[in-house]
């Protein structure tokens, strides 16, 4: 995560961040000198909801009807509306609050995306601008023990499992394959795009 940003070869820094230990978005306040001349004189702490969406910021002191200083609503994709601490919408962040949707760093009104890490998430479409460029490099092998409760969909690599009552569903990138729910299923990608499935005595690609 960013902790310290300098504008230009200026060796005084800008602006600070001070990060949580729950999530690895999980902003706890920024610090800012808005003359960038190293003097901070400016903290906002950040209040995020349950999916980690900056929906409000406010100063170190203040009053009950003063001390939020901004709002933020997103949309599904993360396309923020600022709002001024009454609610009312504004164009931007009047002190450039950039850490919005999801924990994720605002780029500002245009071209309206999202820096995060390694790639782009583009709001206005609802997608990212490459896929993730982290690979597996070696053979991952999962293993889901049917009988379970488990969640409608686990992720594994490019494979999804689904569990659908009585059914379980594999979705790839060639079909889906409807294994026999009372077996152990494992689950294996290697470096190539095949998917295997295998159960008690063969093996069905899919």
């Amino acid at each position: 995560q960013c902790v310290e940003e300098r504008v230009g070869v200026s060796t005084t820094l800008e602006r600070q961040f001070v990060w949580g230990l729950r999530y690895i978005d999980d902003l706890v306040l920024r610090d800012r000198s808005t003359a960038n001349n190293g003097v901070i004189n400016e903290r906002r702490y950040a209040m995020q909801d349950g999916n980690w969406n900056t929906i409000a910021i406010c100063a170190a002191t203040g009053t009950v009807t003063n001390i939020i200083t901004e709002r933020f609503a997103c949309s599904a994709y993360g396309s923020p509306v600022f709002m001024t601490g009454a609610g009312v919408v504004q164009s931007t962040s009047t002190v450039g609050f950039e850490t919005l949707y999801a924990g994720y760093r605002w780029d500002s009104t245009t071209p309206q995306m999202y820096y995060v890490r390694n790639r782009f998430l583009l709001p206005m479409i609802g997608t990212w601008n490459k896929r993730d460029p982290l690979v597996c490099t070696d053979t991952v092998i999962q293993t889901v023990l049917f009988g379970m409760t488990p969640p409608d969909w686990m992720a594994a690599g490019h494979l999804r499992v689904k569990f659908q009552g009585s059914r379980t569903i594999l979705a790839g990138r060639r079909g889906e394959v409807q294994p026999d729910n009372r077996m152990a299923l494992k689950v294996e990608r290697t470096m190539g795009h095949h998917l295997s499935t295998h159960t008690k005595d063969h093996t069905v690609r899919a």
